[in-house]
């Protein structure tokens, strides 16, 4: 038994199997999860090039329209994805003698799912505006609507005792005004000095905590205090230990004295002494080197244990002083946020003492509102951005402040997070600092130009300019017979039981009734003032954010037809709607679908009576009030203003049917007699309809019922967003039960199946 245990037999061969074995385990296990991992890449990208071909399967008669869906039926396009993924799969040969990567597809887990179809508002927008956005002509309707803007009648205006009462009350409403935004700006710069300081204090003490916490890392100041313990007692212990080898020597070196006397008789002797005293010299030396690496060490713990001290009394000191740091800047934010809310209040005085100085001039009809528009009145929104912006200052410090009483470790994802909402903060005070004051900086001058041409604007109210945007017209019938009536009724339905396309594809998108569409008419003059009024206020909104509104305007002028489009001419003289891949010209609903999609009657005549109703109102409106521009003397001299009035509508009548007239033969039209370069179309007036009656949900539905009715594709079919699943899988060569702890482990995605890995993929894509 004792020969066995120290017997020395076989000990190469047990060494080298217990080094061998775990390299050859670990080769076995990396080989699988390379192989593994290498399968995963390779199902990914076959998936996507799959899915891929299978959107690639659109419709080409959408596709003149700038759509895209999937054709097929939903068998064939599970076949081209089958086939794409197997042929983009490693596969060896049947006569391969070594598969490295024998990656296998798994028809059955092969899932095709449609998300949305083109019925959906939201993707044909979206499909319009990618198709439009590099053709639209944009700048034809912001030109159009910039000579709305910009063409007035501008008359000189007699001012009133009234009007300078008025304008009075408003001078001295807007100092006070300009006064509590000088104070609410003065103590918002101090809001920002304040917030600004904070931001520095606690950045820089951040810096110091992350500095000491990295030197000092997981350690506690009674575990370092242990370790200078145990330092000490092993300096005691290496003392003692040299004392004792001090004494050796000391002995071994007066016996060695004693032997030297008879150094011939006690040579052995004295050599034995002699090794025996360079060894104990060399473990002095040895115990020297230990303590003096011992109290090394114990400096080290020591500078260790003082900066722990420190570290604690930094984040102690940061915290109870961001109590009342925080309390400072929120009394300061408090008094600033009271100071905002008193200058709105005066805002909204100011505000009110200009809207009764405009009720004041309803019965003058032609006056400028030009000294109005430039009397400085802020919105509610300037108030409330001013509030919030200077809020989230203080929020951003809240959140610092509880962050920082919670973290006791400035290291990691604390140190990191803090950091990073510092950086907010400061980001935050610089966007405050640097957009608010840009507005107090033009308020500044703008009230430097109040004070300078107060006078003078007064004296000039009559040249303010009188926007003149509306819309206005009168009906056109083709003889009694509406050849289109079949055509409406597949469009609008016959009734609430048999309902059209346009019912189809709205009700797809919402669950509510369409409302009926508000069309002008001129069926009471009187109000022709009134309504261009109302127009010039929703064209002055469509100035800001109409893009998508244009491109998806642009879309319906460009890919179906109206009125005029056989009537224009581009190059060459042909109309510029031959040209296009959607072939306006010939579709069944001929020269009225834009008229529909705007207006939605259930008739031709419906629509050409809403558009021209709209167009005649529209130069009716000009006309007349260009009428009253120049009054002919002898019913001025009547004395009438009423009479004056009807006369100018009378002949603005006259002159708009025959503006109406030039415009459906698709002539172009001056918008002021007096500007005769500066026209427009039937296409123009159509463009700015649309802006004005916007409703996305009712002008896509009729696209969508335009284009049904056009190719017979019925867009709820077609899809747009398919979600796709598949899977493969790869056989495991060395070790299946280790490729099923990394599943478990999250480290591999592979599911067992038949005994092979099998690796599942899901995608989205969409055109």
């Amino acid at each position: 038994m004792k020969r066995f245990l120290y017997a020395r037999d076989g000990s190469v061969s047990v060494y080298l199997i217990v080094i061998i074995v775990p390299i050859f385990l670990f080769h076995a296990v990396l080989i699988d999860f390379i192989r593994v991992k290498l399968v995963e890449r390779e199902t990914e990208a076959a998936h996507q090039a799959a899915i891929r071909s299978v959107l690639s399967r659109f419709d080409r008669e959408l596709q003149n329209y700038g759509l895209f869906g999937i054709a097929g039926s939903e068998e064939e396009n599970r076949q081209l994805f089958q086939s794409v993924l197997d042929y983009n799969l490693t596969t060896s040969e049947d006569d391969s003698v070594f598969r490295y990567l024998d990656t296998r597809s798994e028809p059955d887990d092969i899932r095709l799912r449609p998300l949305f179809t083109l019925a959906n508002h939201v993707v044909f927008r979206q499909q319009m505006l990618e198709d439009m956005k590099y053709k639209a002509p944009i700048e034809f309707t912001v030109e159009l609507l910039d000579r709305f803007k910009k063409s007035g009648i501008a008359g000189q205006l007699q001012q009133s005792a009234k009007f300078y009462e008025h304008a009075n009350e408003i001078e001295q409403k807007i100092r006070p005004w300009n006064d509590a935004l000088e104070e609410a700006w003065e103590t918002a710069q101090s809001y920002i000095a304040l917030a600004n300081r904070f931001y520095s204090k606690y950045n820089a003490t951040l810096g110091e905590l992350k500095e000491l916490a990295d030197r000092i890392g997981l350690n506690t100041a009674d575990s370092v205090r242990q370790s200078i313990r145990e330092v000490e007692s092993s300096i005691e212990r290496a003392e003692e230990t040299l004392e004792s080898l001090r004494s050796s020597a000391q002995s071994l070196s007066g016996t060695l004295a004693e032997l030297q006397k008879n150094a011939e008789a006690n040579a052995g002797a004295i050599q034995s002494l002699f090794e025996s005293l360079r060894a104990t010299n060399e473990s002095i030396s040895e115990t020297n080197r230990q303590i003096s690496e011992y109290v090394q060490t114990k400096y080290e713990l020591e500078q260790l244990l003082k900066d722990i001290l420190a570290y604690t009394a930094l984040l102690l000191g940061s915290q109870s002083s961001f109590e009342n740091d925080f309390a400072e800047l929120d009394l300061l934010n408090e008094e600033l946020q009271q100071k905002i809310e008193k200058a709105r209040v005066l805002n909204e005085e100011l505000r009110q003492e200009k809207e009764k100085l405009k009720n004041s001039l309803d019965n003058d009809a032609f006056q400028s509102y030009e000294v109005l528009d430039r009397i400085p009145v802020y919105s509610l929104e300037y108030f409330s951005v001013y509030k919030t912006d200077s809020g989230k200052i203080l929020a951003k410090f809240s959140w610092l402040r509880s962050k920082w009483q919670a973290t006791t470790l400035f290291i990691g994802e604390d140190y990191s997070e803090i950091s990073g909402q510092l950086e907010q903060m400061r980001q935050q005070i610089s966007s405050f600092e640097s957009e608010q004051g840009a507005k107090e900086r033009e308020r500044h001058e703008r009230m430097e130009q109040l004070e300078t041409s107060d006078k003078e604007q007064k004296e000039k109210l009559g040249n303010a300019l009188k926007e003149l945007n509306s819309v206005i017209g009168n009906c056109g019938l083709w003889g009694e017979q509406d050849p289109f009536t079949s055509l409406y009724r597949k469009l609008e339905g016959e009734s609430e039981e048999n309902p059209g396309l346009y019912a189809k594809y709205y009700q797809y998108n919402s669950d509510l009734p369409a409302e009926p569409d508000e069309v002008y008419t001129p069926d009471q003059p009187g109000q022709t003032v009134k309504q261009v009024v109302s127009f010039s206020e929703r064209i002055s909104g469509l100035l800001t954010g109409i893009r998508d509104e244009i491109y998806m305007n642009e879309y319906a002028l460009t890919r179906f037809n109206y009125r005029t489009a056989k009537l224009e001419t581009g190059k060459n003289g042909v109309p510029p709607a031959t040209h296009e891949t959607s072939k306006p010209l010939d579709h069944p609903l001929a020269d009225q679908e834009a008229e529909y999609i705007l207006y939605g009657m259930n008739s031709c005549s419906g629509n050409y009576s809403a558009a021209y109703g709209e167009m005649f109102l529209f130069f009716l409106a000009i006309r007349t009030i260009e009428g009253l521009l120049e009054p002919k003397n002898a019913v001025l001299n009547i004395g009438s203003p009423l009479l004056v009035f009807m006369a100018a509508a009378a002949q603005g009548a006259f002159e708009a049917v025959r503006d109406m007239q030039k415009l459906v033969k698709g002539e172009a039209v001056p918008l002021l007699k007096k500007l005769k370069a500066v026209t427009v179309h039937y296409k123009d007036l159509l463009r700015l309809f649309m802006l004005l009656h916007s409703n996305d949900r009712k002008v896509m539905s009729r696209m969508q019922a335009l284009i049904e009715l056009n190719t017979g594709v019925d867009l709820t079919q077609r899809t747009t967003y398919m979600q796709t699943t598949a899977s493969a899988t790869v056989r495991v060569w060395f070790m299946p039960a280790a490729m099923r702890l990394m599943d478990g482990l999250g480290l591999l995605n592979c599911g067992n199946k038949d005994n092979r890995c099998q690796i599942t993929k899901t995608a989205v894509m969409s055109y």
